[in-house]
């Protein structure tokens, strides 16, 4: 298995897919893609600040394993694989190959989710309350995947960034009884685009790495905080797609969230935390705004700033390795 480590728990698995079948996929998102114009678009700061991630995808042609595409707050829009189990009389081999596509990508995230686990999973990185690493198998408690994205970033020269420095977990939620992502997974289906890069910020060693996806690249890292990562803005080309999947576990609430709903009741204690949940956010508590030195760059509200010198900031084309 061909990996490549960009950072301590950053890693990117190559050469999983060829480039026929991602070809096929793409120019198929293509033929079934659906007109977004008429919903509405939830922005970025209200996934934030109220946990709405906006319209979700929704089965609208029957026998098709693609859900409809909706807005992905400003980044561009996304659509779901949903769990529709193939027809045997299925004739259309469009329909056919995407069925056979997202058996693959099931296929491969347990390959790539196993073999990362076996090398991580001792980091002491990872929340208490993990027990095992079962996913997704009978033996399995609490971690399961998420439904499987696919995002489209659209072309925006006029932008920095696609999606700013962020962590995919919620961690000013963490207490709540929900559904925590552990580990972010993610194939890179075309390259054929300017700009598009990936970030990652290392606030250890206050350094950034930026690092050129190629086509069928798989990275795989933490959902949560140290993580923080970005995506820049597609400048010209085709539009960058990706499709994405989050290990999860079903967290049932720590004993802190119960007893205060104990000491405040539950009406109260909704209220407290989430008044500490906008003070958070407005603090930039939950995004960074990272500067290096000689380069401009749009401002973020709110976050909280981090300058990098020159020569602590690298490249890594991934299209070479």
């Amino acid at each position: 298995m061909k990996k490549y480590e960009v950072m301590p728990q950053v890693v990117v698995y190559k050469d999983m897919f060829s480039k026929e079948e991602l070809d096929r996929f793409y120019s198929l998102l293509d033929l079934y893609d659906t007109d977004i114009s008429g919903i509405k678009i939830t922005n970025e700061e209200d996934s934030m600040r109220k946990d709405d991630h906006g319209v979700l995808p929704e089965i609208e042609q029957p026998n098709s394993p693609l859900n409809n595409w909706v807005p992905w707050h400003t980044f561009g829009k996304k659509t779901f694989f949903n769990f529709s189990t193939m027809p045997e009389d299925l004739e259309d081999e469009n329909l056919i190959f995407l069925y056979n596509f997202r058996q693959k990508l099931y296929d491969i995230f347990g390959e790539v989710f196993k073999d990362y686990i076996n090398d991580w999973s001792d980091s002491g990185y990872w929340p208490e309350y993990i027990d095992n690493w079962n996913i997704n198998n009978p033996d399995a408690t609490r971690m399961f995947y998420s439904v499987v994205e696919i995002l489209r970033h659209h072309n925006k020269p006029e932008k920095d960034f696609a999606i700013g420095f962020h962590t995919d977990t919620h961690e000013h939620r963490t207490g709540s009884p929900r559904t925590q992502q552990l580990i972010t997974i993610t194939v890179y289906v075309n390259d054929d685009y300017e700009g598009g890069d990936l970030q990652f910020l290392s606030e250890v060693d206050n350094k950034l790495i930026t690092y050129k996806p190629k086509f069928g690249d798989i990275t795989v890292f933490p959902s949560g905080q140290p993580y923080w990562h970005s995506a820049l803005a597609v400048k010209e080309g085709n539009n960058k797609i990706f499709v994405r999947v989050f290990a999860l576990w079903d967290h049932p609430g720590s004993k802190e969230w119960f007893d205060n709903i104990e000491k405040y009741g539950e009406e109260e204690w909704n209220r407290i935390n989430d008044e500490a949940i906008q003070l958070d956010v407005s603090a930039g508590n939950r995004d960074r705004e990272v500067h290096v030195e000689g380069q401009r760059l749009m401002p973020t509200s709110p976050a909280i700033k981090v300058y990098i010198k020159a020569e602590d900031s690298s490249y890594i084309d991934g299209r070479l390795l």
